[in-house]
């Protein structure tokens, strides 16, 4: 700051001017002041200041003409202006013209001080001598703070601007709010409904665990309010119902499993039944089984909205079900009780279990249709159930639990369970009579299938009499013998065997004797055919182990013979054609073994034939993470599951890898069982690859962020990726089929069209400027190439395009920058001409300016090497040259300081603009503060002037802390100041309403005072004139009675007279109370705190107002019985006064108003309630009411002090509570509460 500165202050708000000149003098400033921006013209004619402070807009002129008069006759004169912030684009202009400084409203003397401050500070000053090159770095130095003052004066523009929509967006928000809390109203109260009809207990909590409702079974469970569990913790209520359990530590291992349980099912299929287990007993207020659910509440985005706790009370359903189960268990016979919804186990006995192999628990809980072995008999037994009601000796079979079926009788019925259908069955076990049916059917009919349908011919021969005791049919078409012929004996067999054969079969007969044998040999029937049979014998032995009999078969194989030969020659044949195919073919037998490898299947693994038969396939050709995929096909196709296809890897001899798809089929023998595995191949390696090359070249294609199309011959657009249709605004729909005519334009397409070659390979690239569907100009770099067929003809042309727009008309500005820059350079070159000579003879002053400068300066290349150094011959911080030139940074600084230097170095180089850094190290046993200033020096060099700022970071830290507590101290006070200045306003107001109270207290006294007067003075002559009359009717009835009986007028008169008495007494006796009860009211004499009668006070203050309600309001008073108590009856008079007349002013309007004044005696608090069924208060406004100056009456109606006096008469006065519930529509009600013994132990609670 500039030691005793002077500076005119300029402002016509002259309780500001003297507000900042008094702050500006005591921080040491000279200030002279002006009021207008003449007067400070004329100041400133006789004295010279340093500065001018100026609020920006005056009453005769603005800042800018401002600024130019006092430029004008101070013409280095810099300015700070106030409260500019509505004329942002003068302020910006005025900053052009050379002011320093603005500071916006409110204008805060430390914020004035600091822009006072940092303008003087930084005041340019122009070099009285040094040539061109001074005068130019000032001009740079203006240059810099202008566009400093730019760039603040548009961050606050954009920053009132965003202000100003974040109010709109608040505003908009608010109003959603109040609607969103409208319907969120409604909603609870429809959700209270819905808890409430639940028979169950029911608690929501929120995501933090607080209760946002109950239902009304909560206080018929465990005792508790409502009111006195909402928004509280839920731990809170655990405690509260801890003590109603009979063992509350298994509440949460209980309620975790349920939790569980109702996640792993569907929560539609939870019944209660199945939470039995973990049921909990509740021993006050009464006796209850419960079971707890927990159960997450979430909304539509599955988010988290809390948790629902029912307690479902179980115990009529438990004691129930616990009687079926007693009686269920202890039945000999197997029973079985499921649910009829959803066929469900809920009971069942051991017999049971035994019979199904599982234990009562496992059954338990089961499904009624995992029991049927066949689903079919469970949809009979159902349709008997749902038509008659129950089944009887229904017999069905049943599966056990290792998966057999057993035969079993069901008798079953339906019935209800506390309310649910059930179904209650017995079972009886007939497994084994209808295994033994079974067995008997089975080997009959086995027998007569044996017999009677195979094509071989069957025989058995008795060993003891030597002659067939049967043969089947198939004989004689076998033979071509008649089983009559060989009733006797099988000699006639021996002659039909072919002659080559016969002696070979009779040496096997004796065989037939021992064990099993076969033999194949061929016959001559009788017609001549040559037949081919194969036999099989077997002796069958008594018990004694005598062969008794002997049984065997023949078969014809006569054509597996001719077709095994002929196999034989396919073979060959097969083989041949094998080795000459082009596909692989492999050829497996059922244990996974090489029987054919064909000659491809040797080419592409590199094996031979010879070495891969009779192996096992897959130790040489699959590699190891296929193997289980490749033996679960081969599995497959083994047992029958053919054909089919698979792709997968081979190795070849070399361990490369070979991609075949393979289609497998399987030859089958006479059995029909698979006896070879056939599987031929196709390597498709390159072909998978090209694939995989054409998926990458399409993603390429469709990712581009150039713009691609394929085009025809003629020019017209084939396909065209995302990237086009977003640079060219058209959709592909819209460009396939045209030209680029479309996007190039007609006369450029042309140009191009004609440039391109029919034949042969080319690549072009060129620039082409057209627009785009819009409008909008493009500058597009074209390339193309052709696709050729295999005769070199083009076939399709591919062309790619980059939008250059922008970086031709960054060229373009780069053009004429350097158009600018050309000329400029010619201007420097002769300015520097006449300055070169200036400088040579100005080194020799600048080498001593740098030896006096204190600073350490360094030189330094972009890899961090130090090529110079030099420090000032004084400093402590200086160390020998040869310590520093040629070591680099990392060498010399901590490794994150040396990081950051060599990224600062490369950020310098790379913009070209200087820069500022500052660091720490320790020195001499102190950490010093260090500030580094870097700029380019020449080629990939960088001059780095390092100065030690230590004392001023120590003076800046302590002025940082002194300027916090300063503003600390400043918003205490200056909220200590608005509480003061609230409290007083309130006070006044109070206070204005207690006198007006006070000066209505004396008027009513007063009035009353002189309407006592004449009223005693009626009610004393009416007793003498009722007295008079009295005596006058008496002594002329005495006088004359007959003629008062006999006139009848005389009788009228006295009656007028008598009515007119009792009116008069009437009138008079009402203005009399009248006139007690607006004294009473006054209560003049009751400023101090006593006994009274809260009935009296109110009755009082009704008759007041009575004139103002008598015509359109209905007045209800409901008063109990309360005591009289301690308290001030003038104060209570104005707290019941000003709610009637609230009330009265909200019926204003209404036809059927009613004002209701309850009063009630409770735990030692008197109660006073008034309501009315007028307007209401809307809720917004509720937490304000009592707020003083707050009302919602019109202007002259309500001063919004009534409100805030009856609760600080309420609280304050007398220790209560006053609270106010009102709905919109349909009326308010406040509430008065007042403690006995008020001021009982104290002498005053003023």
């Amino acid at each position: 700051m500039k030691t005793s500165a002077r500076i005119l202050y300029i402002d016509h708000d002259d309780k500001q001017r003297s507000r900042l000149e008094r702050g500006l003098r005591k921080k040491g400033y000279t200030v002279f002041s002006a009021a207008s921006g003449e007067a400070g013209l004329e100041a400133l004619k006789t004295v010279p200041v340093d500065l001018a402070l100026s609020r920006f807009t005056l009453p005769d002129m603005d800042g800018l003409e401002l600024l130019r008069r006092l430029r004008a006759q101070q013409p280095r004169l810099s300015g700070v202006f106030l409260g500019a912030g509505d004329s942002l684009p003068r302020v910006v202009e005025a900053m052009k013209r050379g002011a320093a400084d603005f500071v916006p409203e409110p204008c805060r003397l430390e914020a004035v001080a600091r822009a006072v401050e940092q303008a003087l500070a930084s005041a340019p000053q122009k070099p009285q001598s040094g040539g061109a090159e001074a005068e130019r770095a000032y001009i740079r130095q203006l240059e810099a703070k202008l566009k400093k003052w730019e760039q603040k004066a548009f961050s606050l523009g954009m920053a009132n601007v965003d202000m100003l929509a974040i109010q709109e967006q608040l505003e908009e928000k608010n109003q959603q709010m109040e609607k969103l809390l409208a319907e969120l109203s409604r909603r609870t109260n429809e959700l209270q409904a819905i808890l409430d009809a639940s028979p169950a207990a029911i608690v929501m909590v929120d995501p933090q665990n607080r209760i946002t409702a109950v239902n009304q079974r909560i206080f018929d469970f465990f005792g508790l309010k409502r009111e006195a569990l909402l928004r509280r913790s839920f731990d809170f209520f655990l405690k509260e119902i801890a003590p109603c359990f009979e063992d509350f530590s298994l509440f949460q291992p209980h309620t975790g499993e349920i939790e569980q349980f109702c996640r792993d099912c569907d929560p539609q299929a939870i019944n209660i039944r199945d939470l039995y287990s973990l049921a909990m007993t509740i021993n006050r207020p009464r006796p209850r089984i419960v079971v707890p659910f927990p159960a997450s509440v979430k909304d539509r985005d599955g988010r988290e909205l809390g948790k629902i706790w029912i307690f479902e009370d179980v115990t009529e359903l438990k004691r129930a079900d616990e009687l079926l189960r007693t009686v269920v268990e202890a039945s000999p016979i197997p029973i079985i009780v499921s649910r009829f919804s959803d066929s469900k186990v809920l009971f069942a006995n051991e017999p049971v279990a035994e019979i199904l192999g599982k234990s009562v628990a496992e059954i338990t809980g089961m499904s009624t249709p995992d029991f049927y072995f066949d689903l079919e008999d469970r949809k009979i037994v159902l349709e008997k159930l749902q038509t008659r009601g129950f089944v009887r000796d229904h017999e069905v079979r049943v599966k056990t639990a290792s998966g057999e079926a057993l035969w079993m009788i069901f008798s079953l019925t339906v019935t209800e369970l506390n309310g649910e259908k059930v179904i209650i069955g017995a079972f009886y076990d007939i497994n084994a009579r209808r295994q033994a049916e079974e067995a008997l059917r089975e080997s009959e009919e086995r027998f007569r299938q044996l017999t009677e349908n195979i094509h071989e011919a069957f025989w058995m021969y008795d060993v003891k009499t030597g002659k067939p005791i049967y043969l089947s049919p198939a004989f004689e078409s076998v033979t071509g013998l008649k089983r009559e012929a060989l009733a006797e004996s099988f000699g006639t067999v021996a002659s039909i065997i072919h002659p080559e054969d016969l002696q070979r079969v009779m040496a096997a007969v004796p065989e037939k004797f021992k064990s099993e044998y076969g033999l194949e040999y061929r016959i001559i029937r009788p017609d001549g055919q040559v037949r081919w049979i194969a036999e099989r014998a077997f002796p069958i032995r008594n018990p004694a182990g005598e062969v008794y009999r002997i049984c065997g078969v023949g078969a014809d194989i006569t054509e597996r013979k001719l077709a095994t030969e002929a196999l034989k020659q396919e073979r060959n044949f097969v083989s041949a054609v094998l080795d000459t195919a082009g596909a692989l073919v492999i050829v497996l037998d059922t244990a996974g073994r090489v029987v054919r490898f064909n000659r491809a299947c040797e080419q592409v693994t590199g094996y031979k034939a010879a070495e891969v038969i009779g192996k096992y396939f897959w130790d040489y050709f699959i590699v190891a993470d296929e193997i289980e995929m490749v033996r679960g096909e081969f599995e497959k196709l083994r047992s029958g599951h053919f054909p089919s296809e698979l792709e997968n890897c081979w190795l070849t001899r070399e361990g490369k890898h070979r991609l075949i798809s393979w289609s497998n089929t399987a030859l089958l023998d006479d059995s029909g069982n698979v006896e070879y595995i056939i599987a031929t191949g196709i390597d498709i390696t390159e072909r998978k690859q090209a694939e995989e090359n054409l998926r990458l070249y399409r993603k390429i294609f469709m990712n581009s962020k150039d713009p691609i199309a394929v085009l025809d011959i003629q020019g017209r657009i084939l396909e065209v990726n995302p990237a086009a249709e977003q640079l060219y605004g058209y959709r592909e729909a819209e460009l396939k089929g045209n030209t680029t005519a479309l996007i190039l334009g007609e006369k450029a397409f042309k140009r191009l069209v004609n440039e391109l070659p029919l034949k042969g390979d080319y690549a072009i690239r060129r620039e082409i400027a057209t627009q785009t569907r819009n409008g909008s100009e493009l500058v597009l770099e074209l390339s193309a190439f052709p696709i050729l067929n295999d005769k070199q003809e083009i076939i399709y042309r591919v062309g790619f395009a980059r939008d250059i727009t922008a970086r031709k008309k960054a060229e373009a500005a780069l053009r004429k920058a350097h158009d600018e820059l050309e000329i400029r350079v010619r201007e420097r070159t002769a300015e520097l001409a006449t300055v070169n000579e200036i400088l040579r003879a100005s080194e020799a002053r600048n080498s001593a300016l740098l030896d006096a400068i204190p600073d350490l300066m360094f030189r330094l290349n972009r890899e961090g090497i130090y090529l110079d150094y030099k420090a000032p011959r004084d400093s402590d911080l200086a160390v020998p040259p040869e310590e520093v030139i040629g070591k680099t940074v990392i060498q010399t600084l901590p490794p994150e300081l040396a990081r950051e230097t060599l990224e600062n170095l490369a950020r310098v180089l790379h913009s070209g603009e200087a820069m500022s850094m500052e660091y720490e190290l320790p020195h001499d046993e102190h950490l010093h503060y260090f500030e580094a200033r870097l700029v380019v020096s020449g080629k990939d060099e960088v001059l780095a002037i390092v100065r030690d700022i230590t004392e001023r970071k120590h003076a800046e830290e302590a002025l940082r802390k002194a300027h916090e507590e300063l503003e600390q101290r400043v918003e205490e006070r200056t909220a200590d100041l608005a509480r003061a200045n609230r409290e007083l306003r309130e006070t006044q107001l109070q206070l204005i309403q207690s006198e007006k109270m006070a000066a209505l207290g004396t008027l009513v006294a007063g009035v009353a005072h002189e309407i006592n007067t004449p009223v005693g003075a009626i009610n004393s002559m009416h007793d003498t004139l009722v007295r008079a009359m009295t005596q006058l009717k008496k002594r002329m009835g005495e006088r004359f009675p007959e003629d008062i009986s006999a006139d009848p007028k005389l009788a009228a008169a006295f009656k007028v007279i008598e009515d007119a008495n009792r009116v008069i007494a009437s009138g008079s006796a009402r203005v009399t109370n009248i006139v007690r009860r607006l004294r009473s009211f006054a209560r003049l004499d009751e400023a101090e705190l006593k006994e009274a009668d809260i009935h009296e006070g109110l009755e009082d203050t009704l008759v007041l107002i009575h004139h103002e309600i008598k015509h359109n309001i209905h007045l209800v008073k409901n008063y109990g019985e309360i005591p009289r108590i301690r308290c001030y009856p003038g104060r209570l008079n104005q707290v019941f006064l000003n709610l009637l007349i609230n009330a009265k002013q909200a019926l204003q309007g209404r036809e059927n108003g009613t004002i209701t004044v309850t009063t009630w005696h409770q735990d030692g608090i008197v109660h006073v309630s008034i309501a009315d069924n007028g307007v209401g208060i809307p809720s917004k406004n509720l937490s304000r009411i009592f707020d003083p100056g707050f009302t919602t009456k019109g202007v002259g109606v309500g001063t919004g002090l009534g409100l805030s006096i009856v609760y600080r008469i309420i609280k304050e006065d007398h220790r209560g509570e006053i609270t106010v519930q009102s709905k919109v529509g349909e009326g308010t009600t406040f509430t008065v509460s007042i403690p006995e013994g008020l001021g009982e132990g104290s002498e005053s609670l003023l």
